[in-house]
This record gives structure tokens, sequence and C-alpha cells, in this order.
């Protein structure tokens, strides 16, 4: 499927090991413009295991399609494959998911939902977040994924791969809330919202 804005070519299934190989459907495409100029950036396209349903619910059952992101974000293996089609940085790409996700830390804490310890735990994965990212460039048309496996049965943080860097991070909250991120008021691609 191509991206209509940048041309960036996405498959329609990928797959990863995650524990297991599961195929993951493309349900959306965007591309993640910057300034006023509306400079393009990168392609994103935005994948979900729809293979089966977990623990009996039936994403068909959900009514809005907020509803339907927030079962795939919280139950299901997703991911996100980021193609650049300008030249950039990792640390362009880290900047963008820490300053996001130190917002939504912010709003976290004002809501109390977060114990001090449970916050300080998110602010250290943050720091683990940012120091995966190297200080290199995000080579042109190269595919850069970000994965998140689906839970497992047994309440343990959930793990965040991000195979192009070899990087892991721990922590259910920076892994789920990097995804939500894409369908959060105008994301950084509206139309991978859409």
């Amino acid at each position: 499927v191509a991206e209509s804005a940048s041309g960036v070519e996405f498959p329609k299934v990928i797959t990863f090991k995650s524990p297991q190989t599961l195929p993951l459907t493309l349900l959306g495409v965007g591309v993640r413009t910057v300034s006023f100029l509306k400079m393009q950036v990168y392609a994103v396209g935005f994948y979900a295991d729809l293979t089966r349903h977990l623990l009996g619910c039936n994403i068909q059952g959900l009514k809005t399609p907020e509803e339907k992101l927030e079962y795939l974000i919280r139950n299901k293996s997703v991911a996100v494959r980021i193609v650049a089609v300008r030249n950039t940085s990792f640390h362009h790409l880290r900047d963008a998911y820490i300053r996001t996700l130190n917002a939504r830390l912010g709003v976290s804490k004002k809501e109390n939902k977060d114990s001090l310890s449970a916050e300080q735990e998110d602010v250290n994965s943050l720091q683990a977040l940012k120091s995966t990212f190297p200080p290199s460039s995000l080579a042109k048309k190269v595919p850069f994924y970000m994965v998140l496996p689906a839970p497992s049965t047994t309440p343990v943080a959930r793990l965040l791969s991000i195979p192009t860097l070899n990087g892991k991070i721990e922590n259910t909250w920076v892994a789920e809330e990097l995804f939500r991120n894409y369908f959060s008021g105008d994301g950084p691609s509206p139309k991978v919202r859409r």
C-alpha cells in the first residue's frame, strides 16, 4: 500500500517473532510533517495482530474507533513501521517521543494515577528509551520498526522492542503510551489516526 503524500510503500502484512511469529496487518498509513511548510519527515504505517481474540473479547463488538484502537494497543501485538523521506536523525525521532511521553507523564501525575515508585520507574524507562537511540542519521527509505508484543498472561511489564536498534524497554506505560501517541489529538500524523 502506497502512502499517498510521500509515495512510500508499506507491505500489507509483516511478521515478527513476539514470542511466537504472528502476522501483523496494516491498518493505517500517513506521513509526519513539520513546520508551517509541511515538510515531510517520515512515512508511518500502523500494524496490529488481527488473527485471534484475547480473553473472549471481539473487537467487532466495540463501538468507536478509539475503543478498537485502545483494545488493540492493550491486548494485541502492534507495530509501527517508519520510513524517512528526507534526511533526519534518530535523535530527531527520539526527541519527539521523549517530549510526547514527558507531557503524558505530566498529565498522569496531575490525575494521580501513578504511585511515586511507579512514576520513578516510568522516568527511568524514559531515560532508557532515550539512550536506545544512537547519534546517527535515520537512513532515507530504510524501514525502522517498533514492536509491542501482546501482554503475557502473567502480570509483568510489557516489553517494547525496537529491532532496528536492538533495543528493548520493559515498561508497560512507556510502551503503550508510545503507540497511543499516534492516535491522540493530531498525533505525529493525522492521516494515520484517521
